[in-house]
């Protein structure tokens, strides 16, 4: 664990002792194991985690109760996503297995220019030491007990791709603040809803202060045409990554279904 103590003037200096216990990544250590902080030769984003043991303050009983609403966060790239689907139990394992984000080349040292799709299962597949399926397992049984209600919010783009050659928009931000506002007050438990046919999701289609030609992604594009094969495309590698998973077929029916075309 680093710890930090004011100058004179409040400026913060680092102490560079490492309680034995905690990890640290993307930090440089010397041979007395001593941290040197300053060092960004393997990337800029620094991390430590440690046993709940070195927290004197701990509390170790619950103290809430079991959610009622889960959000899975995405930025589809593509523009074809909804703000917000309405997940089952198996869409939910679907997505989360999925992973599915964009990748932005500006916030990665070393990653390629631009705004790419990626898929990292549990939203954090370099994090979990197990298999991304027994999580996916859990989430579901958990589900099934609490009751609580999965969505996917979308931030990415609307209308068309994002991108420098994109045609389309960020969602704005008062719309994405009131999407989650209604998941979490239980609105869209009631709203009435359709389906996207490729991509397989269940949206609402009316939201209280959301205007509806954000809620439906494929009405937001001039070309139709244009939208189903992006979508098409995107369903494509949605089918391709969930092939790594050992998952029941109920689950793989749960997600995107692409069609012959491409």
């Amino acid at each position: 664990i680093t710890l930090f103590h004011l100058s004179q003037q409040n400026e913060p200096i680092i102490w560079d002792a490492i309680r034995f216990g905690a990890i640290i990544e993307n930090v440089v250590l010397d041979k007395q194991r001593k941290a040197d902080y300053n060092d960004t030769s393997f990337s800029e984003n620094g991390r430590c985690s440690y046993p709940i043991e070195h927290v004197a303050h701990r509390v170790i009983e619950p103290v809430a109760k079991e959610p009622t609403t889960v959000i899975f966060l995405t930025c589809d790239v593509s523009g074809v996503l909804p703000p917000v689907a309405i997940l089952s139990k198996e869409a939910a394992a679907f997505h989360f297995l999925s992973g599915y984000t964009a990748r932005v080349g500006s916030t990665e040292m070393g990653a390629e220019a631009g705004i790419h799709p990626v898929f990292s299962a549990c939203f954090g597949e370099p994090f979990m030491p197990r298999p991304p399926v027994v999580y996916a397992e859990l989430l579901m049984r958990r589900i099934e007990k609490s009751g609580a209600q999965v969505y996917l919010i979308n931030t990415g783009w609307t209308g068309g791709p994002g991108g420098e050659d994109g045609t389309g928009e960020r969602f704005p931000i008062p719309v994405t603040r009131a999407v989650v506002a209604a998941a979490q007050s239980g609105e869209l438990l009631s709203a009435k809803t359709a389906r996207l046919e490729t991509l397989n999701l269940r949206i609402p289609t009316t939201i209280e202060g959301v205007d509806s030609q954000y809620l439906n992604p494929r009405a937001a594009w001039h070309d139709s045409a244009a939208y189903d094969r992006e979508a098409n495309k995107l369903a494509v590698l949605f089918q391709r990554n969930i092939q790594a998973f050992n998952v029941d077929e109920v689950v793989i029916d749960a997600g995107p279904q692409a069609s012959d075309r491409q």
